[in-house]
């Protein structure tokens, strides 16, 4: 059996709920605990692979060779194009420096204050692939392609600015060796799908631009390789279909009658096998059946049927 409430309903349901609730406050700050959490992972992620520089530079030989042996490496052919317009890169380096961070954590505001049920849909599927990008970032680490200069590539944030990264890896913020999946690409695609799914309208569709400058930027910049957007992006939608299998299943059982079958009392009434059957619990409902005998010997009670007590039963339940 399926259920698909109507995604108008069911956000008008929950958003009056959640704007009514005099434990919002208490929510967001649940919320915001939690993306602490996993910004503290993160920290600790960094320090487990900040001194993995001699594995982090072959395994970005490894995906260069990747990339050449199905024709598709052409960061640097992008970032030679771009360069040509110092303006375009100074404003490619502001967007992957400034838009990441506070558009996503403006998204999520939104969501959670205007469509608080798609809310917890969303915010699963970022902690989800941020997580398992935190465990590919300790299991392959990949120096970007920036610090591959014998291959022609420019650090365009160092030369141009804003410089957000310290040449010495170990004592930066940022993991520099986490190139491998883009989460810059995968929030944006996230940020997008997410948007266009709430909105439904053609118009929305131009949110898409956001992934698609973000994936530009990555590459023009020297920062990501298409291979760690394109894994970003597998990883995205696995995990928004694995939350969707999910969901559908919830909705199913929240669809079943909320009916539960008690043990039941036996007690004699009048001669023959005249019956009641009562609940354990009065809050729930008493299942109605059709053959009493077998809800009985279900419970463990022997009993022998007769024709006659069928026949009883059969006029107790038109009575």
């Amino acid at each position: 059996m399926n259920r698909h409430l109507a995604t108008d309903e069911y956000e008008r349901m929950d958003r009056s709920d959640a704007s009514r609730s005099p434990r919002l406050g208490r929510r967001l700050g649940i919320e915001l605990l939690m993306m602490g959490g996993v910004f503290a992972i993160y920290r600790q992620i960094r320090f487990l692979t900040r001194n993995d520089t001699d594995a982090a530079m072959d395994n970005a030989r490894r995906v260069v060779d990747f990339e050449k042996q199905f024709h598709f490496f052409s960061e640097r052919t992008v970032q030679d194009l771009v360069m040509h317009s110092h303006t375009f890169v100074a404003f490619l380096n502001r967007y992957y420096v400034t838009v990441h961070f506070p558009l996503t954590v403006a998204f999520l505001l939104w969501v959670f204050f205007r469509h608080h049920s798609a809310y917890g849909r969303i915010r699963n599927t970022f902690i989800s692939v941020t997580v398992a990008a935190l465990a590919i970032h300790v299991a392959f680490p990949l120096a970007p392609p920036r610090m591959l200069p014998d291959a022609g590539f420019v650090d365009t944030l160092q030369q141009f600015g804003p410089r957000i990264y310290s040449t010495d890896t170990s004592k930066s913020v940022a993991n520099q060796f986490a190139a491998m999946p883009s989460l810059h690409f995968g929030w944006a695609f996230i940020v997008a799908g997410a948007y266009v799914s709430i909105r439904r309208t053609r118009r929305s569709l131009w949110v898409m631009l956001h992934p698609a400058i973000t994936l530009l930027a990555i590459v023009a910049t020297a920062n990501h390789y298409w291979l760690d957007a394109a894994v970003a992006g597998v990883l995205v939608v696995a995990v928004a279909a694995l939350l969707s299998v999910r969901r559908e299943r919830q909705l199913e059982v929240a669809a079943l009658p909320n009916i539960t079958v008690a043990r039941p009392l036996w007690t004699p009434a009048s001669p023959g096998w005249a019956s009641s059957l009562t609940s354990n619990d009065s809050r729930r409902a008493t299942v109605p059946s059709d053959d009493w005998f077998a809800e009985l010997e279900a419970v463990g009670f022997d009993l022998e049927r007769s024709e006659s007590d069928d026949r009883r039963l059969l006029l107790d339940h038109a009575g």
